[in-house]
């Protein structure tokens, strides 16, 4: 045993000497100098000297130039069809981090930004495709990471536009279009179109025990006596009654009278509580089914037919409405999902989320079922990956597992984001797919 333990404290003796010198010869390496995939904001690194004074006005002669101009744009020359967009924010003595929502961030850095040597600028340097259109924000000192009660115990870091873009979309966020993001001649309307008409109505639920409400909006010249009109259910309804939103009335309008759709009997359909009815709710799906479209075709001029009519919503009522189609194919023949939660699950929802969740509860249903009657229009954005679970990989599998059962799918990936400006152009794109009137000639 002594002969052992004599022979062990030689070895550690030769060990930590090493170990010692190894830790100084790293510690005598220089950090690699910081490089930028923006040519322009690498110039401006170069710029900097370290003297306070002098790289402060560097810094401020540079946001002057920026001003009106942000975010800033420039060419990637290994890739002609995507560009690098660096984000800008000018901190202060209090600016502790920076955060960009919105955008196209990856899901491993979730969109902190960096700081310019010992300046006060922040930045973040994204590879975008050059046709994205989204919305974006920032957060200043938004805490690292979050624990339950947080959102109760200390309020969230304010959201805030982007000081240096002129186009915003509200009091705190700001739109970025890149030059080829695809036209949207739809949304303003036509001066001369004749506008359609809109309703409010409510029914008593016998399935739901409660009263609902809706809003009905008809074609322009709507006349009950002339032939059927096809019928669009969208959830949500509110939010497609707001041109800061999505316009649907003015879309509706502008494509009917452009001769791009079908005269089309729309049901704007009010949520009382998102999270219940639109999380693959059976009564709320068998009251749409069973009670609101009979009312609807009691009351309007609309075909019967499941063929002709559509059921959609964006987000978790992109997921409901898939979850009609599946559940009641005998009405629903056509399902435009922009953006379906399908990554919702029973148990997903809970605080603290169980550990294994599985996702993609209706794909599973799915696919233990028959093939379903109905055509699927299916959009979702390119940057939606930073959920606990990716709605983008989700809406990629819920794609394969329809095609695999044989059924009629349609799927579009936009360059954007979980906002309703990235939703307005995928929105025409699903009434032309599933009403468009190219299908007669």
């Amino acid at each position: 045993m002594m002969r052992m333990r004599s022979r062990n404290i030689v070895t550690w003796a030769c060990i930590v000497p090493a170990i010692v010198g190894i830790q100084l010869a790293v510690a005598e390496v220089e950090a690699p100098e910081e490089t930028f995939d923006s040519p322009r904001l690498a110039a401006l690194a170069k710029q900097l000297t370290g003297e306070v004074t002098r790289d402060r006005a560097t810094i401020g002669h540079f946001w002057g130039e920026m001003q009106g101009k942000g975010p800033l744009v420039e060419p990637c020359a290994d890739d002609p069809h995507s560009l690098w967009v660096t984000f800008l924010w000018l901190g202060d003595g209090t600016t502790q981090r920076v955060n960009v929502q919105g955008g196209p961030p990856t899901a491993e850095s979730a969109g902190w930004m960096k700081v310019l040597g010992h300046t006060d600028l922040w930045y973040r340097t994204e590879l975008v495709p050059d046709d994205a259109r989204f919305v974006y924000l920032f957060q200043v000192n938004r805490p690292l990471k979050f624990s339950p009660g947080d959102d109760q115990q200390r309020p969230l870091a304010p959201p805030m536009p982007d000081p240096l873009n002129p186009h915003a979309v509200s009091s705190n966020s700001s739109l970025l279009e890149l030059p080829q993001a695809p036209p949207q001649p739809w949304l303003q309307r036509v001066p001369g179109v004749p506008k359609g008409e809109l309703s409010a109505h409510s029914i008593k639920s016998e399935i739901l025990k409660q009263e609902r409400t809706f809003t009905i909006h008809t074609p322009p010249n709507y006349d009950p006596k002339d032939e059927a009109c096809r019928l669009l259910v969208l959830f949500d309804g509110d939010l497609f009654q707001h041109d800061d939103q999505i316009p649907g009335p003015v879309i509706l309008d502008n494509l009917m009278v452009g001769n791009k759709i079908h005269a089309v009997v729309t049901v704007l359909v009010n949520q009382i509580d998102r999270e219940e009815e639109l999380t693959c709710s059976a009564p709320y799906a068998d009251f749409t089914a069973k009670e609101l479209i009979p009312w609807v075709q009691s009351h309007y001029n609309v075909s019967a037919e499941p063929t002709n009519t559509i059921v959609g919503g964006l987000s978790l009522g992109g997921l409901m409405a898939a979850y009609c189609g599946y559940r009641h194919p005998q009405a629903f023949g056509n399902v435009l999902s922009l953006s379906g939660s399908f990554w919702w699950s029973p148990d997903i929802s809970e605080k603290p989320a169980p550990p294994n969740i599985e996702p993609g509860w209706l794909t599973r249903q799915i696919v233990a079922a028959r093939r379903l009657p109905v055509r699927f229009y299916l959009a979702t954005g390119r940057f939606e990956h930073r959920f606990p679970v990716s709605p983008l990989a989700e809406n990629r599998r819920f794609r394969d597992v329809l095609e695999a059962k044989g059924c009629q799918v349609k799927y579009c990936e936009f360059s954007g984001n979980h906002d309703f400006i990235s939703w307005r152009g995928p929105f025409v794109e699903g009434l032309l797919t599933l009403d468009g009137m190219q299908e007669q000639k």
